[in-house]
């Protein structure tokens, strides 16, 4: 049987207390609380600790509320299908049905995180072209930092994401750097840096086709609870069976790239409407 740990990432005092005993307890409270999770993530690569474990991963503190499972569910998902490299789980498993990938939803809620990408992957010699990637089904989507992988994932990752890295807090200049940490649109303060990060995992899974990924599935029921507001699941409800099909075929012709985008803007419209009517700080 696998060894598994999982951190969660406390980053303010009163956070330990409330850490379910499946979890381990990551000291996040000297990390740069702009980094949010990545800092969590590079401190685990660089000082070992992710080889403690056959599986090692490091989770939010609303894993539990984001995702309507627990750590020890998600431990059970790991151990009764051995043999990935890495095991993840989307809390948000309905937008794989609005949005054809990551950057293109990213697009809409954060705009200008593609450019600002496209410049990050040119800068350290990616040949990665952001209008050019594919669709992000289920079997990649991944929203937050919500993956335990194996040694051999940790390191080809990490080997992906570290130069990322290194570029925006060393190499590139001041002004750059700013609008890595500059506040985009979300329902708290919030700088650009960490939804460009959480993107790069299914970016990752679609150029590095080697690594075995294994997704959690979402019933019905879960997937209720994963929408933040009625309409989405409604319009879910409508289209998962027509868009499963369109993934079965991968077939993504310009008539149904157009209906993905359209199917986003209305989602990221009426949210923007919803959270601001019930989060005047949003």
């Amino acid at each position: 049987m696998a060894t598994i740990a999982i951190y969660q990432n406390c980053y303010v005092p009163e956070q330990f207390a409330k850490i379910d005993n499946n979890f381990l307890i990551y000291d996040g409270t000297h990390n740069t609380p702009a980094l949010y999770e990545m800092g969590a993530i590079l401190d685990l690569f660089q000082t070992g600790k992710f080889e403690h474990a056959e599986y090692v991963g490091v989770v939010s503190p609303k894993f539990e509320q984001k995702t309507n499972i627990t750590c020890r569910a998600f431990k059970d998902f790991i151990l009764q299908d051995p043999g990935f490299d890495v095991y993840f789980v989307n809390p948000f498993p309905q937008k794989a049905y609005y949005h054809f990938n990551v950057w293109e939803q990213g697009e809409l809620y954060h705009p200008g995180i593609c450019s600002l990408t496209q410049e990050l992957f040119d800068a350290v010699g990616y040949k990665i072209n952001l209008s050019k990637i594919g669709r992000m089904t289920t079997q990649s989507l991944l929203y937050c930092n919500y993956w335990v992988g194996n040694k051999k994932f940790w390191n080809e990752y990490m080997k992906f994401i570290l130069p990322l890295f290194e570029f925006i807090t060393k190499q590139c200049s001041a002004e750059k750097r700013n609008l890595y940490f500059c506040r985009t649109n979300h329902y708290r303060p919030t700088p650009m840096f960490p939804f460009v990060f959480e993107r790069m995992f299914s970016t990752f899974l679609s150029i590095y086709p080697d690594i075995k990924a294994k997704f959690f599935f979402h019933s019905r029921d879960n997937i209720k609870k994963c929408c933040e507001f009625e309409l989405e699941w409604n319009l879910f409800q409508q289209i998962h069976m027509m868009i499963d099909e369109w993934d079965t075929e991968a077939n993504y012709s310009m008539e149904r790239r157009t209906v993905f985008k359209a199917l986003g803007q209305t989602i990221h419209d009426y949210g923007a409407l919803y959270f601001k009517n019930n989060n005047p700080a949003y």
